[in-house]
């Protein structure tokens, strides 16, 4: 499915899942070990809020725009951020591998997925040479169980497909996350906006109960060992 991002950067839903991404990034930062943030659908990085895509729907209107200027404390973390895009004014809205990478330690990891070829070439432009974020042209679904577990041992998924998936698909979450099940990976809290992918799972089978927590918005796995 051919999804684009530049109709609905900085919309609600955007503000919503990107201010909960940096409190996630910011909780697994109080310990000193690396983390790894996969990102299955990345997008292209950073987006043009005056551009005609933006324009056509004016989503960010009811969105970033709205709480910008606010500066409300509860998303202090989260407007810095898009702040660090926006010196001057709000023109730029920041996807999540721009707030991921911004945020990253110097150890820390960023795995950016997206399958389609114009924002994958965008978002390599966008990285540059950065090497600690890595970009992969392929299914962003498949590339969970080809990244995780990572060598840290730490951090989170960021699932955040088109509301809308074939329901054909062969990619669709059908299981776990590799690591999810017994906690010995570090925490990977996972999120996704797929009806697809919860729908998938509502079966009452023990399988399906593991799939739809995977599948659920931002709900975090099994508590994970300490340390």
């Amino acid at each position: 499915m051919n999804y684009r991002h530049e109709f609905h950067a900085g919309n609600h839903s955007e503000v919503f899942k990107h201010a909960l991404l940096c409190a996630l990034i910011d909780r697994l930062q109080l310990k000193p070990r690396p983390i790894c943030v996969v990102d299955t659908h990345a997008g292209s990085g950073l987006y043009d809020l005056e551009s005609p895509e933006a324009a056509m729907t004016g989503e960010a209107d009811r969105g970033i725009r709205l709480v910008y200027p606010k500066r409300t404390r509860a998303l202090q973390r989260y407007l810095g951020v898009v702040e660090h895009f926006n010196p001057d004014r709000l023109r730029f809205y920041p996807g999540s591998p721009a707030i991921v990478r911004h945020m990253l330690r110097r150890d820390d990891r960023l795995v950016a997925c997206e399958s389609e070829p114009g924002p994958v070439a965008r978002l390599k432009d966008f990285i540059g040479g950065d090497s600690r974020a890595a970009v992969h042209q392929r299914d962003g679904f498949a590339a969970v169980y080809a990244f995780v577990p990572p060598k840290e041992r730490r951090g989170l998924v960021f699932m955040d497909p088109p509301s809308r998936i074939r329901t054909n698909s062969p990619s669709r979450p059908r299981r776990s996350i590799p690591g999810s099940a017994n906690g010995r990976q570090g925490p990977m809290p996972s999120g996704t906006r797929s009806k697809d992918a919860v729908k998938s799972t509502s079966s009452g089978s023990s399988s399906s109960r593991k799939s739809r927590r995977s599948a659920s918005s931002f709900s975090p796995m099994r508590r994970a060992r300490k340390g």
